[in-house]
């Protein structure tokens, strides 16, 4: 199954994927996302495993704390008994995953997302010439087919402004503060650039 097959099948334009759920409170139930539940979904999120395992590696390499803390809110969430279906078919250590197609991406910071962490911003599709703009530290960078960002999207604004050429799509990863919460996961603090010098 190719991603627009997916994308299409939620909304023309984007998908929201998350492996768990908090409906409003930490005390209120934990469940699946709805949107994983349907049958072309997980089969879509099993035929991804292998690269969404390479994105693991790669946070492991560039934030280890938080591919930790991802891994125990994981060990955490696979305790929970009322748990309708199992997580084991989750591919990747972050937590929600967004599919957008085709849509401009207006600059913002990630109001949902923990700010002690990085988001995987994964630019794919067909001959586009995409830029990520980072108006906070004024910078622009390409942003084509193939292109792989990981990014402080909470503490940095950020946007895919309007491209020409063929079809863009993205796979935005990030992980929700709301889960870290739920399992009382202590938060790691941003890699300083002193630990990739060593």
């Amino acid at each position: 199954m190719q991603l627009h097959d997916v994308s299409s099948n939620a909304s023309p334009h984007w998908m929201l994927l998350r492996q768990l759920k908090i409906d409003q409170r930490i005390c209120d139930p934990l469940c699946p996302s709805s949107s994983i539940q349907k049958p072309e979904v997980i089969k879509w999120l099993h035929e991804i495993s292998e690269f969404e395992g390479f994105l693991d590696e790669v946070l492991a390499t560039v934030h280890p704390d938080l591919a930790l803390v991802c891994r125990t809110a994981r060990e955490g969430a696979t305790m929970v008994s009322t748990l309708q279906m199992p997580i084991s078919f989750w591919p990747s250590l972050f937590g929600c995953m967004e599919i957008v197609v085709n849509r401009e991406t207006p600059v913002h910071q990630d109001q949902g997302g923990t700010p002690h962490g990085y988001d995987a911003l994964i630019s794919l599709g067909v001959g586009h010439n995409a830029r990520l703009e980072l108006p906070d530290i004024g910078a622009s960078f390409m942003y084509g087919p193939g292109c792989g960002v990981y990014l402080a999207g909470k503490v940095l604004r950020h946007s895919v402004p309007k491209w020409e050429g063929g079809e863009r799509w993205a796979m935005i990863h990030f992980v929700k503060d709301s889960i870290l919460d739920r399992f009382s996961t202590p938060r790691p603090l941003l890699p300083r650039l002193c630990r990739y010098l060593l």
